[in-house]
């Protein structure tokens, strides 16, 4: 089973200080977080049509 990043835990709690009690994060909301143009944000992430991407996701997707 693959061990999950070193910096994961972190950056999982990071994103859920800035977005306390949501599972899923729009892009509008991620590009003013990340202070990043909507296309930048939408072109770096996977995001699902209508549910934007989720905070495990996001993490994941954050590291390098």
């Amino acid at each position: 089973m693959p061990r999950e990043k070193e910096a994961y835990r972190d950056q999982l709690e990071r994103i859920i200080e800035a977005f306390p009690g949501r599972e899923y994060i729009l892009p509008s909301e991620l590009s003013k977080w990340l202070k990043r143009d909507i296309r930048t944000v939408r072109r770096l992430f996977s995001f699902k049509k209508g549910f934007g991407i989720s905070i495990v996701q996001l993490a994941r997707e954050m590291l390098p």
